[in-house]
């Protein structure tokens, strides 16, 4: 028998976490467009338990509209946990708004918690906005923490602009920390996505020298993708 939504909303307000976890996710399947629900999530972004807040962030991202935007783009900022503001980036990304992008890249450039510029970038990927190029290339070639730089990547090919080539080409030659690993693989992958021939010779560089088998396997594949793009393109 389906609970209503006036139950759940009875089970937001209950004593036990699981029991606001569970009711969060009901009310997020369930696609209502009840004020009172969305009202009830938004509140619960901000409850004493993490996965309650994961779960209503969710839900959000499903129903909350354009209601749920700037409380989402909050919780996604604030220091709480990676899970949350993961949460929080994938609801942004359901939502699919452009008004959100402007705050993200401004989280992105100037939050001092790596988990929050993080989680901005994974909403910019989301999202696919393109004039977040310009700050997510900054980020991949300038920000400290390689976790940011890699999603920032990641997020490039996403959005699939050439604008974003000559910084990926940039990346490949990252070296240093151990993570920088990941840095030149995604760097590769998103160039992959892109499919622009000035990619090659970098590339080609990358897997005659680099020193790990990942990289050198994920510019090979590059290398296939693009060179049948470009042949495609010529024919």
């Amino acid at each position: 028998m389906k609970t209503s939504i006036a139950d759940l909303l009875a089970s937001m307000e209950n004593d036990d976490p699981d029991i606001r976890a569970d009711a969060a996710c009901d009310i997020g399947e369930s696609g209502t467009k009840d004020k009172r629900a969305i009202a009830a999530l938004i509140r619960h972004l901000k409850d004493d338990n993490s996965q309650v807040r994961a779960f209503s962030a969710r839900a959000l991202g499903g129903i909350g509209g354009k209601a749920a935007l700037k409380p989402l783009i909050n919780s996604l900022s604030e220091v709480d946990s990676c899970w949350n503001s993961n949460a929080a980036a994938n609801a942004l990304g359901d939502l699919g708004n452009p008004a959100a992008v402007p705050r993200l890249i401004t989280l992105l450039s100037t939050h001092p918690n790596d988990d929050v510029r993080r989680a901005a970038t994974l909403a910019l990927a989301y999202l696919k906005a393109p004039r977040a190029v310009r700050p997510l290339t900054a980020a991949l070639l300038g920000d400290s923490c390689a976790d940011v730089r890699f999603e920032a990547a990641d997020a490039l090919g996403y959005i699939a602009d050439r604008r974003a080539v000559p910084g990926l080409i940039t990346a490949l030659s990252e070296a240093g920390e151990r993570d920088s690993v990941y840095v030149r693989e995604h760097a590769a992958m998103a160039l992959a996505k892109i499919g622009d021939g000035r990619a090659l010779g970098a590339l080609r560089n990358l897997l005659k020298s680099d020193k790990t088998s990942r990289v050198r396997e994920a510019a090979r594949e590059a290398i296939k993708v693009i060179e049948r793009v470009t042949k495609k393109q010529s024919s």
